[in-house]
């Protein structure tokens, strides 16, 4: 079972890695196209009010376009790579963000990578938190943070339906499969409040 983040996100204090390289992958079924909203799968955060920290999110350009993003954020401002692809709502979409520096990330749609972007979005505050399905209407699930750069390879086997604990496990520091449970199978942190979350199916994941 899945998680349905639309009641609120779930959170938790801990810092399964800092800045670049990273890599965040996830699966989410976006219940609605709403326009102009940022809707975030994972944020590896830094303490407030700077908002610095890696993210996969995505937003609605119009009614039946959704983008996905690598949005880094640091000292320089905010900066972001965009898949080649877009998704409908209504259907387990996997997503995921390299960081392979603070001047170099790629968003992954479904294991397949848009453009490079290069702007250099500077030196970011040590992250201290970790926040799924933020600003959310739908579901979110298998849920991974890894302190290296996967390869397109690696991202398209998670697109396939691989588990994260599956790809490169020694550089996964946390891993949230949200089935019933709210635990971090990795860093062994707990999300949320399982009581105020309600569940959902899960997308198909193979060990």
């Amino acid at each position: 079972m899945a998680y349905d983040c639309t009641t609120g996100a779930l959170s938790v204090a801990g810092t399964p890695a800092t800045g670049s390289p990273m890599t965040i992958a996830g699966w989410f079924y976006p219940e609605t196209t709403a326009t102009g909203v940022l809707r975030t799968v994972c944020f590896v955060k830094g303490p407030d009010p700077n908002g610095h920290g890696n993210r996969l999110s995505w937003d609605s350009v119009n009614n039946t376009t959704n983008r996905l993003h690598a949005v880094a954020t640091g000292a320089n401002g905010t900066r972001q790579a965009t898949a080649a692809q877009t998704f409908l709502p209504n259907t387990w979409v996997h997503g995921a963000a390299v960081f392979n520096s603070v001047s170099s990330r790629q968003a992954y749609l479904y294991g397949i990578s848009g453009t490079t972007n290069t702007q250099t979005s500077g030196t970011q505050d040590t992250a201290n938190a970790v926040v799924v399905g933020a600003s959310f209407i739908g579901d979110v699930a298998e849920v991974g943070v890894w302190n290296v750069a996967l390869t397109a390879a690696e991202i398209a086997s998670l697109a396939k339906g691989v588990r994260c604990d599956s790809i490169r496990p020694q550089s996964l520091t946390f891993y949230a499969p949200l089935v019933r449970e709210l635990h971090d199978i990795e860093g062994g942190l707990t999300l949320g409040n399982p009581s105020s979350i309600p569940v959902s199916d899960h997308p198909r994941i193979y060990g």
